[in-house]
């Protein structure tokens, strides 16, 4: 597939370029343009910020997430380690905003109080070495100008299970940074029955804000039993 139709201020999605950060092996694309959906709702409502804020993406793969920013008005810095990512995300061309730079989180080339906000999806997750995360966080609070805020969406399970990390390893991290958590909420269970309806197109695109609905509502239910990670959004601030 190509290129999937923009919904309610969502925007074009490339099913290609949404192989590469989300599921690979999902190759009619819904299953991908689900979350994806999932997760721009959600940064919809919570990521609002004045015109020509300035916003660091880290670990912005190709793109998808500092294009859409961009289109919103922000400015853009997506930073990534994968040089061939970056040269995805360069290529799009979707949002005149948005440059792209390759780091390395642990030691960012941006100056002190660079950013009005930092926005990470699904990249945290993947410093399980131990110091490595806090790490990451202190560098991320130290690019933050006075009262800018890191917003995330990160896998949350058991250590080891190669799904995220522990909620209480997100916190420690960013409470030694002295950035206080003042939202979080889940957003997606990993694996759910809805979740492979899409995935094997018994729940088309017209379904999915539906669907998402009722995967939320079940989730804010606290429902047990379901298997699998979850996806959290947080936002954390400085400490006051």
């Amino acid at each position: 597939m190509g290129r999937g139709r923009g919904i309610e201020g969502i925007g074009q999605v490339d099913d290609s370029a949404l192989r590469l950060v989300l599921d690979p092996r999902d190759t009619r694309g819904w299953k991908n343009r689900y979350i994806d959906r999932l997760q721009k709702t959600v940064l919809s409502a919570e990521l609002v910020l004045s015109r020509d804020a300035r916003v660091l993406d880290l670990g912005c793969g190709a793109g998808r997430m500092s294009h859409w920013m961009a289109a919103r008005g922000y400015r853009v810095v997506g930073a990534d380690l994968d040089r061939n990512l970056l040269l995805r995300a360069a290529g799009n061309g979707q949002g005149r905003n948005a440059g792209f730079v390759q780091v390395d989180a642990c030691v960012l080339p941006f100056r002190r109080g660079a950013f009005a906000a930092v926005l990470s999806v699904g990249m945290l997750g993947q410093f399980s070495e131990p110091g490595r995360l806090e790490l990451v966080v202190l560098e991320l609070a130290r690019c933050l100008a006075p009262g800018a805020g890191v917003y995330l969406i990160e896998q949350v399970g058991r250590r080891g299970s190669g799904s995220g990390l522990p909620l209480g390893e997100y916190l420690d991290a960013f409470e030694k940074a002295g950035l206080e958590c003042v939202t979080r909420f889940p957003v997606r269970r990993g694996r759910w029955a809805g979740l492979y309806l899409i995935r094997y197109g018994l729940l088309p695109p017209v379904a999915f804000p539906a669907v998402g609905r009722v995967e939320r509502a079940l989730l804010w239910c606290g429902l047990k039993g379901m298997p699998g990670y979850v996806d959290y959004f947080f936002r954390f601030e400085q400490r006051r």
